[in-house]
């Protein structure tokens, strides 16, 4: 009898703990061969090498915001400065099925290029300054994308981008360039929302628009 109820008890504690660990949120950061679970998606993204993959799990994550970055509309944003990829379960809006993250994402500078997003819905802006190669896929991006500074290559395929596309000045490098200086942005298969404006040398081939083109 005594070895029933401590065999029950066990069973009952690995329960407890399997719904603990799936009640919290799980961010593998790989490369190469190499996978590390983290369980804060900052923190996940700040420990990651470049060249590594951040696997985002589906349900809702909430950015805490950046110190580094000043003002109140950029206070909940994740800093991207290195090459890596985010990865979500999709931008299926069902929280269940999707990933869904609350808040804006900047990636700048040239030690980020060529990197990859896929697989997620941003309810806030995404902004790629000075980087060239990027790509963003089968994302839905609800506020602005915004491509500023020196770069060229990026594409953009099969998104849902509900407000502007639009080439602007540098934010986060400390000092301003004229629009043309990001060249070459290209638009495939998407829905694009409100406003597309001020690309330079852009492709813009087989979307759907429901928006103003405007062209400098």
């Amino acid at each position: 009898m005594k070895k029933y109820f401590t065999t029950f008890g066990m069973i009952i504690s690995l329960i407890l703990c399997a719904t603990q660990l799936n009640a919290q949120k799980v961010y593998m950061v790989t490369k190469g061969e190499t996978s590390t679970p983290y369980y804060d998606l900052e923190e996940a993204i700040e420990a990651a090498e470049a060249g590594s993959t951040v696997y985002i799990p589906s349900g809702v994550h909430t950015v805490k915001g950046n110190p580094v970055i000043e003002g109140a509309t950029r206070s909940k944003t994740i800093l991207i400065k290195k090459k890596i990829n985010l990865v979500g379960a999709g931008a299926d809006e069902g929280v269940l099925h999707g990933t869904v993250i609350e808040g804006d994402i900047t990636v700048t500078g040239t030690d980020a290029n060529e990197s990859y997003m896929t697989g997620f819905t941003l309810t806030g802006a995404l902004r790629w300054d000075n980087v060239s190669g990027m790509i963003l896929k089968r994302c839905k991006i609800t506020l602005y994308f915004i491509v500023s500074g020196k770069g060229t290559g990026n594409i953009i395929e099969e998104c849902l981008l509900l407000k502007d596309v639009i080439n602007y000045k540098t934010m986060y490098s400390g000092e301003y360039r004229s629009a043309d200086d990001n060249m070459g942005l290209r638009l495939t298969n998407n829905v694009l929302g409100e406003r597309v404006a001020y690309l330079k040398d852009a492709v813009i081939f087989n979307n759907v628009f429901t928006i103003e083109i405007m062209s400098n």
